[in-house]
């Protein structure tokens, strides 16, 4: 999900640690479904109910500028046991 000032994948992702884990899951890629483009400065909370929601700037194929904010609900990142 994170890209660089170039709109290229620079290979960033969430990553999860359970609580008493010693480090984090593998990241997750979450926008393989995306219509390309550039996403970036993500921010992650978990609602009450425990899903995870991401929301974060969108700017498509060939765009010179960010014209959406995009959210995922629900999304799955991987944690390790602690």
């Amino acid at each position: 999900m994170a890209v660089n000032g170039e709109a290229t994948e620079s290979g960033g992702g969430p990553a999860a640690a359970a609580p008493g884990a010693d480090r984090a899951g593998p990241e997750t890629v979450l926008t393989q479904g995306e219509d390309g483009g550039a996403q970036g400065r993500a921010v992650i909370t978990v609602d009450q109910s425990g899903l995870c929601w991401v929301f974060y700037m969108h700017q498509p194929p060939g765009a010179s500028t960010v014209d959406e904010v995009r959210c995922l609900r629900g999304a799955q990142v991987a944690s390790r046991a602690g």
